[in-house]
């Protein structure tokens, strides 16, 4: 076109012949760039719905993930609260019995394995609901190392009973960081 412009048109052309002799020729030309600036617009815009479907899908997945996570910690908390009351009456009997001069030392080793194994359970029911509460960050300067430190204390035991070896190295002065200790656990 004059403007610089393209222009797209469809052509159709066919010979006419009469008593096999040619007699001229027919046809047809249709101006077809609106129709063109349509298609290409429309999928264009079919591209961007695609790409707002998808980011609408991941958000809706990232969603339906951070529910279930909540869920899985409100269920996480009901359960060690409903473990921890049975774990305070052993613990504070066997600590009672413990002060019972009259026993035997072979039974007093034996409960103080209770003790020691009660508070191991308590101590694992804390970082569960410590773990499960919902809490707004608060950045503060932690240790890094002590915090890897409880997270593997908490799940050590686990990992025993599928034969994982866990082995820590960590660094004697590893610097401070600023960090929600509770929320890097």
């Amino acid at each position: 076109h004059e403007d610089g412009s393209i222009i797209c048109f469809d052509v159709v052309a066919d010979r006419i012949e009469i008593d096999g002799e040619l007699f001229g020729y027919v046809g047809a030309v249709e101006d077809t760039t609106e129709r063109i600036v349509a298609s290409e617009e429309l999928q264009e815009s079919n591209s961007k719905l695609q790409q707002a479907l998808d980011q609408l899908k991941h958000a809706q997945d990232q969603a339906i993930k951070r529910e279930r996570l909540s869920a899985l910690g409100q269920m996480a908390a009901g359960v060690a609260h409903e473990i921890n009351n049975p774990l305070t009456g052993v613990l504070t009997f066997s600590t009672l019995l413990l002060q019972d001069e009259g026993l035997p030392p072979e039974v007093k080793a034996d409960i103080g394995i209770i003790v020691e194994q009660t508070t191991r359970c308590r101590d694992i029911v804390r970082n569960l609901l410590d773990f499960a509460r919902e809490t707004k960050p608060e950045f503060k300067e932690c240790d890094i190392s002590l915090i890897v430190w409880r997270v593997v204390k908490l799940v050590r035991h686990q990992n025993a009973f599928l034969n994982i070896e866990i082995d820590m190295e960590l660094g004697d002065h590893v610097p401070l960081i600023s960090a929600d200790p509770s929320q890097v656990q």
